[in-house]
């Protein structure tokens, strides 16, 4: 399970809806829902954080800035 803290920040600086991330996923996962939960904070499956990681990134480059690192910007919950 992992998080992505700023999903909320940098989405609204890009503008994006949560729905308008998934409809970037090409097989449909994650679900809105599970993009939402993420959004607020809750974990989810690393591959989904991943895939969001991966839409928010594309997004952020194509405005001009640098890369977003995954390694800072994606938290993984240690197993309890």
């Amino acid at each position: 399970m992992a998080q992505f803290p700023r999903l909320s920040f940098l989405r609204g600086e890009l503008g994006l809806e949560v729905a308008d991330i998934a409809r970037r996923m090409s097989d449909g996962k994650p679900s809105v829902s599970s993009i939402y939960r993420l959004d607020t904070g809750l974990p989810i499956r690393l591959i989904s954080v991943r895939k969001v990681f991966n839409v928010i990134n594309d997004e952020w480059k194509k405005r001009g800035n640098d890369a977003l690192n995954p390694d800072v910007e994606i938290a993984l919950e240690m197993e309890k």
